[in-house]
Formats: structure tokens, sequence, C-alpha cells
């Protein structure tokens, strides 16, 4: 199996138009680095994301490499893909970013929901605080408080973002560039919890929107919340989950 999620492999904008030049004709790294607005090691590292998630190869020429498009891992997603070809922008279900009583009508986003094994404030930490976040999620400093400035991911490609909403354990939004909205919302449900997600803020108009707003429903309930349920069914009191328990957990990567 590929070692990284196609659909992760495929949520950075910078990956995505890799793949779109390497459909042309094989490139090096220096030729590619020159068409994105970040640094030659960071365009390498997501190549590497690329080819660990089976979309690309690469091959010694010299002293150099020559990254090529390997389109089989494309397969699923395309087929996937196909069945939403017919999206109609002015239909598809608006979103306001949270707490944004004046927030762009014409902007979609995907919703999901499911019921956790735990009670209401271990899911707020898991969503909250960063180590909890980073087993299920990704890499992040975040802190549960209005205003505070964050990043998703490592460097290269880390994703600024900003908590707009912060209401334990009830309610935990934040924004995210280039402007899209993630929404958490925590129900009790018997010994449990409902947890609601609204991923929203994306302009269809706009081609990078769009091509993320396509397999974003797909990464989410296949790939990272399966994942977070697993982390919540395993962590007893006083307990962390080990890797291999959440590796044969659900949604495994």
């Amino acid at each position: 199996m590929p070692e990284v999620d196609v659909y992760a492999a495929l949520a950075h904008p910078v990956r995505r138009g890799l793949l779109e030049l390497l459909a042309t004709r094989p490139h090096t790294a220096g030729d590619l680095a020159g068409r994105f607005p970040c640094s030659r090691t960071a365009v390498v590292e997501h190549l590497r994301v690329l080819r660990c998630a089976g979309l690309v190869d690469d091959d010694p020429v010299g002293r150099k490499r020559l990254y090529q498009l390997r389109p089989g891992q494309l397969g699923e997603v395309a087929r996937w893909a196909g069945q939403l070809a017919g999206i109609d922008v002015g239909r598809t279900a608006p979103t306001r970013p949270p707490g944004d009583a004046h927030g762009d009508a014409d902007r979609a986003g995907v919703t999901a929901e499911l019921t956790l094994a735990a009670a209401p404030a271990a899911v707020w930490r898991a969503l909250t605080d960063p180590v909890e976040l980073a087993r299920w999620w990704i890499t992040n400093d975040v802190a549960d408080r209005v205003g505070h400035r964050f990043h998703l991911g490592a460097e290269p490609g880390r994703t600024p973002c900003e908590v707009i909403v912060c209401e334990p354990p009830s309610r935990f939004a934040f924004r995210m560039e280039p402007g899209w909205t993630v929404d958490w919302r925590l129900q009790p449900s018997g010994a449990g919890t409902r947890l609601l997600l609204a991923h929203g803020g994306f302009d269809l108009h706009r081609p990078e929107d769009r091509t993320t707003y396509i397999g974003l429903a797909q990464y989410w309930q296949r790939a990272r919340l399966p994942r977070l349920a697993a982390l919540l069914e395993t962590t007893g009191p006083g307990r962390h989950p080990t890797d291999g328990e959440l590796r044969a957990g659900p949604g495994r990567d």
C-alpha cells in the first residue's frame, strides 16, 4: 500500500500543480522549482510526498533525478471524481465562515458526523491538544483560545491557521489559508459524543478550491475520522494508544 493517502497527497495546491506539469513530460526538481513560489527544498519535499503516495516515480539521470507521473494511483480518484463531474456551482450548498455573518454566500463545504465512544471532554482534547491532534491528523501547534495563530503540517508547506471560535467543550473552529474553515461541534450522546464537522469556505469558481473540494469528503470519511475514532476507542484512562493499535484500527492510511 502507498505510504501516504492519495487524497491527503492531493490536498495541497503545489502538489496538484506538480502533477499537472508531470502529466506533460518528466521533469527534474530544478525544472519544477522555478514554476512555484517556494524553495527548491519545499518542491523536493512535495515530490517526496507524491512518491510516497504512489503518484510519482523518480529515476537517476547522471547527478540529477528525473520525476515522472504514475497515473495508476489516480484511477480511484478519477472514478470517484467522475461521479461529481456534473457539479453545478450555483446549486452547491453554500456555507459561511463560522461566526462571520457577512461571509460569502457563494462558497461551498462538506459536512460529516460520527458518534465517538468517548466523553465530550476527551474528544475536545483530541481536537485542541497539539499532541493528541497530531496522533490522528497532522503536526500542529494548536491551542484552544480565540485568536491563537498556529500552523498545520511541518516545514515546508505548513498551512497558517487562526482560531475563530472556542466554546469548550462544545464548539471549536479555525480559519486556514486560503480562506477555508474547519468547524467542530460536539454534542453528548449517551456515554459518548456526537461529533459534527463542517469544512467550508471553498470558492468553486477557483480551480484550486474546486479540486480540493472534490476530494475532501473522501479525505475526512476514509482517512482522518476513522483514525480519530480508533484513537479514542483505544485510549483508556491515563494511557495513549500505541502506533500499532492505531494502524490496526479502521481507516488505515
